[in-house]
């Protein structure tokens, strides 16, 4: 069951990147925290979202902006530091509370409470459509690598200020996956260096499962590359992140 879902998930989330504001571990995260506990999760989604963005980023990289790349991705891997090593401090920690016996971390509690925060951005249009100006970029950088070293959700911020880039649909993918794949490139190691037991407790079939099956997925959405709107998927992906993230506050995760 494990290797279906991810495998199913993986592929889905990988093709739909190319068509909506969300990306792969936006979905796959959740997937993973069905069997794994965050910190390993998270470091699972991370290496399957590494894998698709060098993989993305093979077949767009004649598409990246540079000079909105270079802007945007140098505070993007200083927030991802900063992130990343967020993530290794809330991992340390032991218990933060208990519901009906069930214990609950402090990086179960602050993973299920980001994804309860852009859950909503999926759920609520006005606030999903809500942009920032391309004037602040070096902001977006850091917020976008930040939450992405922490928990992997970086693509609602940095969609806010790339939007504004006067990007076309495939400059707009092409530089999002290049930074996405700056963050990546830190965030990874630290998790590593950092925390050997997310890794030994870690699951490597699933890993490459889901490489393959993102990859399928991207490759797919190449083809068909058009920016449109899909409110609908938005607003179930929404539900379901929101739905996580209660699980891991009440200990059910």
């Amino acid at each position: 069951m494990l290797y279906v879902i991810i495998c199913l998930v993986a592929f889905t989330a990988s093709l739909l990147t190319f068509f909506s504001g969300f990306g792969l571990g936006t979905l796959l995260l959740p997937a993973f925290l069905f069997f794994f506990p965050p910190a390993e999760a998270i470091l699972m989604t991370a290496l399957v979202h590494f894998v698709n963005s060098i993989f993305k980023a093979t077949l767009l990289f004649r598409s990246f902006d540079k000079l909105i790349l270079l802007r945007f991705g140098l505070s993007a891997l200083v927030g991802a530091v900063i992130g990343a090593s967020t993530l290794i401090y809330f991992n340390s920690n032991g218990v933060l509370y208990t519901v009906l016996n069930r214990p609950v971390s402090s990086l179960s509690f602050i993973i299920g409470l980001l994804m309860i925060v852009f859950a909503i951005f999926e759920m609520i249009p006005k606030i999903a459509k809500f942009r920032m100006h391309n004037s602040a970029f070096i902001v977006g950088g850091l917020l976008s690598g930040f939450f992405g070293g922490l928990s992997g959700h970086q693509g609602a911020f940095r969609s806010m200020f790339l939007i504004k880039g006067g990007l076309s649909a495939v400059q707009f993918v092409a530089t999002g996956t290049a930074i996405a794949l700056i963050v990546d490139f830190v965030r990874i190691p630290i998790y590593f260096f950092n925390s050997t037991q997310s890794w030994e407790e870690g699951d490597g079939s699933a890993i490459l499962v889901g490489c393959v099956s993102a990859i399928s997925g991207a490759y797919l959405g190449r083809k068909w590359l058009t920016k449109i709107e899909m409110k609908w998927i938005h607003f179930l992906v929404g539900i379901f992140i929101f739905s996580m993230g209660i699980g891991l506050l009440i200990g059910l995760l």
